[in-house]
């Protein structure tokens, strides 16, 4: 997406994956200077940001789902937590 290769689309962030994402955003200051810098520079978050945005909870997780709109939504499977929700894409 950065390269314009593929379409900016919306990533959202949900479950272990948001979790895992704003534990390194807390740990920030033991992550490589290079990535600090940047985010003193930009005044943005590390990784949530622009297009990367958390689920915030179960309503805007199931109208993300329900939604027409391309996005991409990552999957990280844990033991025990929530159950996935599968999507058929259109056309399959």
């Amino acid at each position: 997406m950065a390269s314009g290769l593929l379409p900016q689309v919306p990533i959202h962030l949900d479950g272990l994956t948001r979790q895992m994402t704003q534990t390194y955003e807390e740990l920030l200051p033991l992550l490589p200077k290079a990535l600090q810098n940047r985010t003193k520079s930009s005044g943005q978050p590390a990784f949530l940001s622009g297009i990367v945005t958390p689920v915030g909870d179960r309503r805007e997780r199931e109208a993300i789902l329900a939604s027409d709109r391309p996005a991409v939504r990552p999957c990280v499977a844990a033991s025990g937590g929530e159950r996935p929700v599968r999507r058929r894409l259109p056309g399959r």
